[in-house]
């Protein structure tokens, strides 16, 4: 089976092989531009808070920054909580502790499961 993908893989032209290669990259950046706002961890200390969140290469990025510098996100991105500096961050209501939501003064934003369809007997 392999040296049968191996041979398929060996006819297919190279305009073909750019056009997997860039569809690959697009997907991915559009990915990351979708997920990237995603915080893993938010710890707030006094009037900072230290934000955890992936680069492109899943690796962890930590920004502190002071709690006075958040805004209201001023973007049509549909995961987006807050802004700092023109960097926007989504913390995840469903994980997301309330208390320090209402501290920071943030709407939490739940992400809603799609409702299971009900069988009819």
């Amino acid at each position: 089976m392999r040296c049968a993908v191996l041979r398929l893989a060996s006819r297919v032209s190279p305009l073909t092989r750019a056009r997997a290669r860039a569809i690959g990259v697009f997907t991915t950046a559009l990915l990351q531009w979708f997920a990237s706002p995603y915080v893993l961890r938010l710890v707030l200390d006094g009037e900072h808070a230290t934000v955890t969140t992936l680069n492109l290469l899943a690796q962890p990025q930590t920004r502190t920054f002071s709690i006075q510098d958040m805004r209201e996100p001023q973007t049509m991105r549909p995961l987006a909580t807050f802004e700092v500096d023109g960097r926007i961050y989504f913390v995840d209501g469903n994980t997301a502790d309330e208390r320090l939501l209402a501290k920071l003064g943030l709407k939490k934003t739940v992400i809603k499961q799609p409702a299971e369809e009900e069988e009819d007997d």
